[in-house]
């Protein structure tokens, strides 16, 4: 729905010529017109934003919050960031335990579950105090915020990072919204299983693979990956508890690990400078790519290609003065259960 706002300049010039037309005393007519004009000008301020927000493709803020809780698609909260690392460590004292408090690229990480120092190489789980996606890098390394005098830290393995993810976006939450609208729940139709595995927190892509193309009646494939084009064992447990609820109980339900594929894509581009932005695209490309023989979002079966001609149109978008892609000659295809993996 549209709505012209008249602007002020307008309501007030309405507003005198119906004064000229009332037998005033004195001189009140302007002052009476500049305040009807106001209180006019925040009514029609009220109408432009109601008709702004009243649906869901136009609704912004609270309001679009309110639209996703009507359509049981609530925003996804901010996710803190997790690490895994391997650690060697003894104690002066019996039953030490491994410090409490790490950093990694300045950020404070929390010990998920205590370990005891032992002297022998265990993996040590930490999580971040601080929400959303902290933007760290893959080769940062764990650092023990707390030294003690009994403790000896005698190796420190490389972390493996899982990062966070932000509060939901705006476009991110309408598009759930507007897809949950467009699709009521049926069952256990493959739009469910997309909308199931969507609803979870950093999970931003799904797919499902229904029993006609699993080959076997009453299985069900489900596939993800989160912001980072992978997947990650929590993410993976979490939807496999959420769908022993969701799914039908006639329904055998699987989720299908997926398997990256590492691309290498050359290219020249002019100016040079381009060249940050053109890597980016291509991973961006890679990981929107969806793994062969699913079913997405509207329905339609997956091809797992990425199309040379994508690639070619990135030089174009960038408003690069040459660009050109010297391999692949030919479009990027997976096998069953791959992804596009850009390898700059």
């Amino acid at each position: 729905m549209s709505y012209n706002r008249p602007g002020f300049k307008e309501i007030n010039q309405r507003v005198k010529e119906n004064l000229e037309t009332v037998d005033l005393p004195y001189s009140f007519r302007g002052l009476l017109a500049n305040s009807v004009s106001g209180l006019s000008y925040m009514l029609h301020g009220h109408i432009d934003y109601l008709a702004a927000n009243m649906l869901p493709d136009t609704a912004k803020g609270s309001l679009l919050d309110r639209w996703a809780e009507i359509v049981k698609e609530p925003r996804k909260k901010a996710q803190r960031t997790k690490a895994t690392f391997e650690i060697q460590s003894t104690s002066e004292k019996k039953g030490y335990p491994v410090p409490k408090l790490w950093l990694i690229d300045g950020h404070e990480f929390a010990v998920r579950q205590e370990i005891i120092c032992n002297g022998e190489t265990q993996t040590v789980e930490i999580i971040s105090k601080e929400e959303g996606d902290l933007k760290i890098a893959e080769e940062a390394q764990p650092l023990c915020a707390i030294t003690t005098p009994w403790l000896t830290i005698s190796k420190i393995g490389k972390g493996k990072i899982f990062q966070g993810d932000n509060r939901e976006s705006e476009e991110a939450l309408r598009s759930r919204v507007l897809f949950a609208i467009a699709n009521p729940p049926q069952g256990g139709a493959p739009a469910d299983y997309i909308r199931w595995a969507k609803a979870i927190p950093s999970i931003k892509q799904a797919w499902v693979r229904p029993s006609y193309l699993m080959g076997e009646p009453g299985k069900v494939g489900v596939t993800f990956l989160n912001g980072e084009g992978c997947q990650t064992p929590d993410l993976i447990s979490e939807l496999e508890d959420a769908l022993k609820i969701l799914a039908p109980d006639h329904a055998e339900v699987h989720i299908l690990p997926l398997k990256p594929k590492e691309v290498k894509i050359s290219f020249t581009v002019d100016p040079a400078e381009l060249k940050p932005l053109v890597e980016a695209e291509v991973k961006r490309l890679c990981t929107e790519v969806a793994p062969k023989n699913f079913l997405d979002a509207d329905g339609q079966k997956t091809s797992g290609k990425l199309a040379l001609s994508s690639l070619w149109a990135i030089g174009e978008r960038l408003g690069a003065k040459s660009f050109v892609v010297k391999s692949p000659t030919a479009d990027i295809e997976t096998a069953d259960l791959e992804v596009l993996c850009y390898v700059p």
